[in-house]
């Protein structure tokens, strides 16, 4: 039996340890998170090349400025994806903290 197939060893979606847990916890909030976030994505842009598709006018479309709310919304909610992402570390990286509990480390003078 090869040492990665041991039951004892856990897998990653059956951890054995509470770091473990709280590693494979945040993995899969962020997976699903990309998840969410990539079909939404593939939707829209699916969306976009059907509705705004070339018809065969051969007019170029109108060019316009910038839209400012829609530039700062680009910004903005990443920066809240990565804000989130960032906590749910932070709180992950708690939980895995192992308890230190009764350790005394003593130096010793020479």
């Amino acid at each position: 039996m090869s040492i990665l197939s041991s039951p004892s060893m856990g897998t990653p979606l059956s951890p054995l340890s509470p770091q473990a847990d709280a590693t494979r916890t945040l993995i899969l909030v962020t997976v699903a998170l990309a998840s969410v976030i990539g079909l939404l994505v593939t939707g829209l842009v699916g969306y976009a090349v059907i509705r705004y598709r070339d018809r065969g006018t051969g007019a170029e479309p109108l060019q316009t400025g910038g839209n400012r709310k829609v530039e700062i919304s680009y910004t903005l909610i990443p920066l809240a994806i990565q804000f989130g992402l960032f906590i749910l570390t932070v709180l992950a990286m708690r939980r895995a903290e192992p308890a230190v509990g009764g350790i005394a480390i003593r130096g010793r003078d020479s």
